[in-house]
């Protein structure tokens, strides 16, 4: 048996059996939703073959790729670039459901002490939602919501997997999310790759915008967890100049640090953005 964050995986044989951990972890219709699109990604070649789908204990028998290890970027692009393919036909094929409309602007602020960069933060992010917002409303498409490298299994073909997070936004969100540890170069790489193209000025733009806002993202969650630095200590830290980036730091080892960084590196790149706006 293995275990995802959400849920548990039975390997029997020729097939998979995924449960979700907490019965109460999904509605009966968030269930029905997930199970109807992994069968639909199923029939289409990008996921496993969907064999069965009990909806009494939300469990689904799946089939099973025998899948190699992830590698490195630098071990192999061509697995990234395969990747972020089969993305483009998920976001092609994938429906909408009830929610194909952009939700409106919103970020949870945690409970924790918060340095005053990070209130700066959360305007500048808004003004990000509203420069994306069009894109959104003309390129909308089904987000896979949690595409990472653990959510691509690389068999014969690759195959996307697991579907719990799912919701409607910008189609640059999962590119980014899946990037976001590559330099610059490689990211762009994949951004051509997914487009088909070379990325105009706006698509460009779009993506820096959706990759900064990710790290924004990044600095709420860490922030949920508890640390030790004061909101002294910590507006110290992020006045002393740029910091180290986010993705370096293990998130147990410090996320009250990590969730600085994240901060730093919003901000600087924030910065960035607005100084290419001006010069369109």
């Amino acid at each position: 048996m293995d275990e995802g964050c959400d849920n548990k995986i039975v390997i029997v044989d020729d097939y998979v059996l995924r449960t979700p951990k907490c019965k109460t972890q999904f509605s009966d219709k968030q269930f029905k939703e997930m199970a109807e699109l992994s069968v639909l990604i199923g029939d289409e070649g990008i996921g496993p073959t969907v064999y069965s789908v009990d909806l009494d204990t939300q469990t689904l028998k799946l089939e099973y790729i025998d899948a190699r290890p992830f590698p490195t970027y630098e071990e192999d692009q061509k697995a990234y670039h395969d990747s972020v393919r089969l993305l483009k036909r998920f976001h092609a094929i994938a429906p909408f459901h009830e929610y194909s409309s952009p939700k409106p602007f919103s970020l949870e602020v945690p409970k924790s002490p918060l340095p005053k960069h990070f209130f700066e933060a959360m305007e500048k992010t808004k003004r990000l939602y509203l420069k994306v917002l069009p894109y959104i409303e003309a390129h909308g498409v089904l987000c896979h919501g949690d595409f990472h490298t653990r959510n691509v299994l690389l068999g014969k073909e690759p195959k996307l997997i697991d579907f719990d997070y799912t919701c409607y936004g910008h189609p640059f969100y999962d590119l980014a999310k899946f990037s976001i540890r590559l330099p610059k170069p490689d990211r762009l790489s994949l951004l051509k790759t997914y487009l088909g193209h070379i990325p105009t000025s706006e698509e460009r733009i779009q993506f820096e915008c959706i990759e900064t806002a990710l790290l924004m993202n990044i600095a709420i969650n860490r922030f949920k967890c508890p640390g030790e630095m004061t909101i002294e200590e910590m507006e110290t830290l992020l006045d002393s100049g740029p910091l180290p980036s986010c993705i370096t730091l293990e998130v147990k080892e410090s996320p009250q640090r990590g969730a600085l960084y994240a901060l730093s590196s919003f901000l600087s790149r924030y910065e960035e953005l607005e100084s290419t706006w001006a010069g369109l």
